[in-house]
């Protein structure tokens, strides 16, 4: 793990609307939608308006940025972060390794990993049996150098060694 300098910057989402969040959506290559009984992780071309109905967050990323919508129980709030221009920040980007040791290729494109305790999250990407699945994250270190904290993250990319991309055959 090692530290790069990066130009980043954050802005505002100001929600309009759910047509438009959708169409922001979209501007990204994944996202993940947490609901108050599930979370899915989509391919952002499969995000319809029925999948954003009763969210309590959601987040749009890939390898330039993120878009993060969080409904707070009467507002709709967010921020846009997006690298390759804005202050410098120096980050550090880390590989989670995702839970599922039962890997099951579903027909849609995506795998469904899953664990003995009745857990599963469908990934938008074909992960083969011998490999394990990850999610990178970007942690932004705070520019004060006399504290040494993480001040955001965000999402980058889903991946698995040998993984084809989702809609690729």
């Amino acid at each position: 793990m090692s530290f790069v300098k990066i130009k980043s910057c954050i802005k505002k989402y100001d929600f309009v609307n759910f047509e438009k969040l959708l169409d922001d959506i979209k501007k990204y290559k994944y996202a993940i939608i947490y609901k108050s009984d599930c979370v899915k992780t989509l391919h952002t071309k499969d995000v319809d308006s029925n999948v954003l109905t009763d969210f309590l967050e959601v987040r749009a990323f890939d390898g330039n940025g993120e878009l993060k919508v969080i409904y707070d129980g009467e507002y709709y709030i967010g921020r846009v972060r997006a690298d390759g221009n804005g202050d410098d920040f120096e980050v550090v980007d880390e590989n989670h390794l995702l839970w599922g040791n039962h890997i099951t290729k579903e027909e849609n494109g995506y795998t469904s990993l899953s664990e003995d305790r009745g857990t599963r999250l469908e990934l938008p990407l074909e992960v083969n049996d011998k490999k394990r699945a990850f999610i990178t994250v970007r942690n932004y270190l705070n520019p004060d150098e006399n504290i040494f904290e993480f001040n955001d993250y965000r999402m980058v990319e889903f991946f698995a060694k040998g993984a084809k991309e989702y809609g690729n055959k």
